[in-house]
């Protein structure tokens, strides 16, 4: 009998959906008929804009459950790596302590070895060196034989509990492995910070025993979207009877495993370590520019010279950048920056002199250096004598120790207030090859100069020298 009435409802259903389709087909027929011959557009039927199922998911229940999990070397990787980095500022720490470096880690005696590096008298021992002796020290398999050998897991893989332990997955409190952790051949010198990070491994360990069993309601309706109010009522009436056969309503358990966040941050126990600038550029065999407890600021001065047909163009500048923020784990960092330059063209008819200062701000790391500038510039020839305005911006490529490849340009312009226009232009565009000796900076590259939108005034090569102090 239930059977032959769902069969009834379901060809009514059908035969209603039908019927209206095809008097919603006449009717959009008729209505693209007229438009058809007020516009030339292509317009295409659609029979009618039908309903369908929704489904809604409401929840019912949330709660822990225990699993007892068993642990592998791979499993601990996470906690490993947040307990490396600490060993790796713990060791540069150690060997402040020892008087064997300075802080910025320029080695006082006559040679640092740990692993299979060594940094002779004057160098630079840096994070970077050190990251490679302390993975090999701390391995997953090291830590995995530790806590077999401290009994906090057995031979396979689990946790070994105490026989009066009771769990309430609710409040699961795996305090009970601290003392046994605090006998692993894992050794810092920040006594707290140790503590810290072993608590940091119980919460690890925790979490991965704990599995979220979310019970939840999926009820699903039909949605009727026919714009006739008694057709719309039939729809939903008959969508939902055969919806309760096809998609009933259930109550089903879905498995969350919990994910693990350290709460413990790192540098906050290192305050005494920073980003800085290195003396320049690859001094004292280190990777680049920024060094751990560096110097916050960086000046330098560069001569540029330039010469093609009698025509020649000389720049002076000058710029000092200072850190303001950066991360010396990331090495890189944030800038501010003020100078001062004078550029000077000059041909056969006039000598233009360009005497400019600016401020700017960029970002900075061993690997490129982005910056721009904006500022004022007193224009100074035979028609011109005013103050205007420049703007610049660069980019720089470590691409290998002691070379780089760069881009910059800077542009000079003459405002006229009144009109809104600018008087006079004038840009300066430079491609560039640097090689960095010592503290000095050799550059040799070309550049495209333009007065206005279509004027070329000299395009040539140039060479440049410079140095940091």
């Amino acid at each position: 009998m239930k059977l032959k009435l769902f069969l009834c409802i379901l060809s009514i259903f059908c035969f209603s959906t039908s019927l209206f389709a095809k008097v919603s087909d006449t009717e959009q027929a008729m209505s693209d008929t007229k438009k058809a011959d007020e516009s030339p557009q292509i317009r295409y039927a659609h029979p009618h804009n039908s309903g369908g199922y929704k489904t809604d998911v409401k929840l019912l229940d949330r709660r822990n459950t225990f699993v007892n999990n068993r642990f592998s070397a791979k499993d601990f990787t996470l906690w490993l790596a947040l307990y490396q980095q600490a060993a790796a500022l713990d060791f540069y720490q150690e060997l402040i302590t020892k008087k064997q470096i300075q802080p910025d880690g320029e080695v006082l005696i006559s040679e640092v070895t740990f692993g299979n590096i060594t940094k002779e008298q004057g160098d630079l021992v840096e994070l970077e060196d050190i990251y490679p002796f302390i993975i090999s020290q701390y391995t997953p398999n090291k830590l995995l034989s530790e806590l077999e050998k401290n009994e906090i897991l057995n031979s396979s893989g689990y946790i070994v509990f105490p026989k009066d332990f009771k769990i309430d997955p609710d409040q699961m409190d795996f305090s009970f492995l601290l003392p046994k952790l605090q006998n692993l051949a894992f050794q810092l010198q920040d006594s707290r910070l140790r503590t810290d990070l072993l608590n940091e491994l119980i919460s690890y360990m925790m979490t991965q025993c704990t599995v979220v069993v979310v019970t939840q309601e999926e009820v699903t309706r039909y949605e009727s979207r026919n714009s006739d109010f008694f057709a719309s009522i039939f729809e939903s009436v008959a969508g939902n009877a055969i919806g309760s056969v096809i998609h009933p309503d259930r109550i089903k358990e879905v498995k969350q495993k919990v994910n693990w966040t350290p709460n413990v941050n790192i540098f906050e126990y290192y305050p005494m370590f920073s980003i800085g600038f290195n003396q320049y550029p690859f001094a004292r065999n280190a990777y680049g520019l920024l060094i751990l407890n560096g110097k916050q600021n960086y000046p330098d001065v560069s001569l540029l010279y330039s010469r093609k047909l009698g025509d020649s163009y000389f720049s002076l500048d000058w710029h000092d950048r200072r850190l303001y923020a950066g991360s010396f784990m990331a090495k890189v960092g944030t800038f501010w920056e003020y100078g001062a330059r004078a550029d000077l063209l000059q041909d056969s008819t006039d000598t233009i002199g360009l005497y400019s200062g600016y401020v700017g701000n960029g970002t900075v790391s061993n690997a490129f250096i982005g910056q721009w500038l904006f500022g004022l510039t007193y224009n100074k020839s035979t028609k011109l004598d005013s103050l205007g305005l420049n703007w610049g911006a660069g980019f720089e490529w470590f691409f290998m120790p002691h070379f780089s490849l760069g881009v910059d340009g800077i542009g000079f312009v003459q405002p006229n207030w009144i009109s809104r226009q600018n008087e006079w232009e004038l840009s300066i565009w430079k491609c560039n090859l640097s090689f960095y000796a010592d503290r000095y900076t050799f550059k040799s590259g070309y550049q495209w100069q333009k007065a206005g939108n279509d004027k070329q005034i000299m395009n040539q090569w140039f060479l440049s020298i410079g140095t940091s102090f």
